[in-house]
């Protein structure tokens, strides 16, 4: 059975980009809290990483095997329209 956190053979790297206690950073804390063990189980060469620092927006970094980098930066809408 495949997993939803099952990687791409390509991908060579992840990283988590979060500050450490801002509110900003909760959504991105809450995710890596449920699904690293998943995807760490999921992907056991692939080296996932989780840099925490104050007063930085969440991003993801995503490392390929022919050299490419791709980042998201993880942002919360709260405000309904």
């Amino acid at each position: 059975m495949a997993s939803k956190y099952a990687f791409t053979p390509a991908l060579r790297e992840v990283r988590f980009h979060l500050c450490s206690s801002g509110a900003g950073s909760d959504a991105t804390r809450n995710f890596l809290k449920r699904a690293y063990p998943i995807m760490k189980r999921s992907n056991p060469q692939t080296p996932i990483m989780i840099r925490e620092a104050t007063g930085i927006e969440p991003k993801v970094w995503a490392r390929y095997e022919d050299g490419q980098r791709l980042t998201q930066a993880h942002r919360i809408n709260r405000q309904r329209d």
